[in-house]
């Protein structure tokens, strides 16, 4: 667990000023976030592949959630994810039974069945990033800092349905659950069945509805903090999972600021598998040992996808 030693809300993150000038120029004339989403995003040679596999999802899980909550259908994206992991599970890429457990009864069976194994070639993106998110949260979940039950947080953002806060249980580990509200009330519908079919005595996470956008003039850890029982004073690891895609470059600028911050007055650990830009660009680790060293993080693992699109960094 690293001590960062910044000034609270600094906005100077040692950011390429030329990069992030042009970045932030676009996000006040463009509808939406600057940063790259790699060959299949807007723009990329391949974004005819993602949309069309988009296309083909969406139907597929129309029919698959047909019968289910309202509130769950409407969370197209994140559910192509949970399924997914359920497959990459079944066939023994993942440890992560509980993503099963949380589709719907009457049409899971198709996962158990082999039916979706088809799809398995493709989800190596989706496999990778939830094993190194795992192996980060092993790794701060192994510090003395937290052990024998010692109070310790894991903030997970853009967490969609993702399974860590089950699949963690442990005396004094709370997780706190970032995602856009009409996404954390469908979380809501999925956990309360969890509870009441699988584990009763499960401790859900705190679900947090908020737009990471709105890190442009508010502050996240501010509304985990008043909200929701957020302490500022425990070890404390910080995930984002393929969600600064979505996110306005001030905004990040904001976020990460408050987040680097935080370990001015409590140990913090970082763990990212998502767009950096325009803080970190291109695919060197040189980049992001500079960019961490200047928040008094330590670099303990790196590496890169899609020329630096897509950052897999634990510091």
């Amino acid at each position: 667990l690293e001590r960062a030693a910044v000034p609270a809300m600094t906005l100077d993150l040692g950011v390429n000023t030329a990069s992030a000038a042009r970045l932030l120029e676009q996000a006040a004339t463009y509808p939406g976030p600057a940063a790259s989403q790699g060959p299949f995003g807007k723009g990329g040679a391949l974004e005819w592949v993602a949309n069309t596999l988009d296309v083909v999802a969406e139907g597929v899980l129309a029919g698959l959630h047909a019968f289910d909550d309202k509130a769950v259908k409407d969370s197209s994206k994140n559910l192509q994810v949970l399924w997914s992991r359920a497959v990459l599970a079944r066939n023994g890429e993942l440890d992560d039974q509980v993503a099963f457990q949380l589709l719907p009864k009457l049409t899971r069976g198709v996962v158990e069945a082999g039916l979706l194994d088809g799809t398995a070639a493709f989800l190596e993106w989706v496999a990778a990033r939830t094993a190194f998110l795992n192996e980060g949260t092993d790794a701060f979940l192994s510090s003395p800092s937290c052990a024998d039950g010692a109070p310790c947080q894991v903030v997970v953002l853009g967490a969609g349905f993702d399974t860590r806060s089950i699949r963690y249980q442990r005396p004094g580990l709370r997780f706190f659950e970032v995602d856009l509200p009409e996404t954390i009330e469908a979380k809501r519908v999925v956990h309360e069945r969890y509870a009441a079919e699988v584990d009763p005595a499960v401790r859900l996470p705190a679900r947090v509805g908020f737009d990471l956008n709105d890190c442009e003039h508010k502050s996240l850890l501010g509304t985990l903090e008043r909200e929701h029982g957020f302490r500022r004073d425990v070890p404390t690891m910080f995930v984002s999972e393929a969600v600064m895609f979505y996110v306005n470059p001030r905004a990040i600028a904001n976020l990460y600021s408050e987040l680097f911050a935080f370990g001015q007055s409590a140990e913090a650990m970082y763990c990212f598998t998502d767009s950096m830009r325009p803080f970190v660009e291109g695919p060197f680790s040189d980049e992001s040992i500079a960019f961490f060293d200047g928040q008094g993080a330590t670099l303990l693992s790196h590496t890169a996808r899609w020329s630096g699109a897509v950052q897999f960094v634990h510091a």
